[in-house]
């Protein structure tokens, strides 16, 4: 008798810790972060690129600036293809030089804010920049990330924007061997490197105080392992992007 209640117990204790432990995975909250955005657009087939690369890591330990890279896909027919690139990378980076009525775009190339448009390895010229900008947000929202569905609300109106973009990075440092091309025989740290990039359908509800996205719209935001996730909102010149009045960010 004594060996079954002891046996009972310790089954109790387990149940007890299990659920308690449940609780704290599926309940965990994300603490969101408004932060200054830099995207970078570069790429490992070119040979003026690492200092951008280099200078993203560093900027990284700033708190209140988010760098990203976007690989862009349009030097791989150098003779390395960018293993992080993607095309739709390549198309944001034109869409935001449409945004300015302008036809020019090249590599390293880091945009922040969607408002300035500077060589992404001129370090003072960013640095500048970045130090007279205010990283405040225009209203703080209440986001909620629960089973790949997605709720902000906010109680004071934000600055206005016309998109949302989810957005999926790796903030570990990959330190990756390039065996052709400009940068052949050379190994290159990347960092903060963009997996996804989607722009999320404007669904208002609740008299225009808060957006939705569920699964039941096809909605199906994931966040995997090893990765942050970005919320950008931005604004249009109609059609192109042009600036962004918020950004967040929290871990997966």
């Amino acid at each position: 008798m004594r060996l079954i209640r002891l046996m009972c117990i310790r089954v109790l204790v387990l149940t007890v810790l299990t659920g308690l432990i449940s609780t704290a995975t599926f309940g965990k909250e994300r603490a969101w972060k408004s932060v200054i955005l830099a995207e970078f657009f570069t790429s490992q087939g070119c040979n003026t690129c690492p200092p951008a690369d280099s200078y993203l890591l560093d900027l990284d330990k700033e708190l209140a600036i988010l760098p990203i890279a976007y690989h862009v896909d349009y030097w791989d027919h150098l003779g390395w293809v960018d293993t992080f690139a993607d095309r739709k990378y390549s198309d944001r980076q034109r869409d935001y030089a449409r945004g300015i009525n302008s036809t020019r775009y090249y590599t390293p190339q880091v945009i922040i804010d969607g408002s300035y448009h500077l060589v992404g390895s001129h370090r003072n010229k960013v640095d500048a920049v970045l130090t007279k900008m205010n990283h405040q947000p225009s209203a703080v929202p209440n986001i909620n990330l629960q089973d790949e569905e997605l709720t902000i609300q906010w109680s004071a109106n934000p600055a206005d924007f016309d998109q949302v973009y989810y957005v999926l990075y790796d903030p570990r440092v990959h330190n990756v061997p390039i065996s052709r091309g400009e940068n052949r025989d050379k190994v290159i740290a990347y960092g903060n490197v963009v997996t996804e990039l989607i722009e999320l359908p404007l669904r208002w509800s609740n008299q225009g105080t808060e957006l939705q996205w569920t699964k039941k719209n096809g909605s199906n935001l994931s966040c995997p392992k090893h990765h942050n996730i970005a919320l950008i909102f931005q604004q249009t010149n109609g059609i192109y992007p042009t600036i962004v009045t918020d950004t967040f960010y929290a871990t997966c």
